[in-house]
């Protein structure tokens, strides 16, 4: 799984790359943007246990299937996902939150481009989290799902 993330991360630096090269990278870097998506991560304590939230994480790394936990595993799935539209949601309301802000003080007019392109990062860090990083480990667990519902009819 771990080179499935790499992989993902390799594809994203090579399309900065191609988009224009290192200066264009560190444009993109907004850390309030993202402690702000961050926040849907700690919603997930709303929702589960600590334990449930460790153990699929956990899970999602280990390349061990043991046969006793397939609840465990479909249930750190859904904990994944959940997290992951979490994010989302959370980004979506950082960039309206931002947008409202910009329409509030559309006086400084040359401020407007960048302050428009500064409340859209919310959204690509939450999408580059999901599927760079959560999407590949819900994918782990539902795959060792896979393998023992497969290895429970071939017994």
């Amino acid at each position: 799984m771990i080179k499935v993330i790499l992989a993902y991360l390799l594809a994203f630096v090579f399309l900065f790359f191609a988009m224009g090269g290192i200066d264009d990278l560190f444009t993109l870097v907004d850390i309030p943007s993202l402690l702000f998506v961050l926040i849907g991560f700690v919603l997930l304590f709303a929702n589960f246990t600590v334990s449930e939230i460790l153990n699929a994480f956990k899970d999602s790394f280990s390349k061990n299937i043991n046969s006793e936990f397939k609840e465990r595993y479909i249930l750190g799935s859904f904990v994944i996902k959940t997290a992951g539209n979490y994010i989302l949601y959370v980004a979506i309301i950082a960039t309206i939150i931002g947008l409202v802000m910009i329409l509030g003080n559309l006086a400084a007019m040359d401020k407007l481009a960048p302050s428009i392109a500064l409340s859209m990062i919310a959204p690509f860090y939450a999408v580059l989290i999901k599927f760079v990083v959560l999407l590949p480990m819900s994918n782990s667990l539902d795959k060792k799902v896979i393998l023992l519902e497969e290895s429970q009819k071939g017994e």
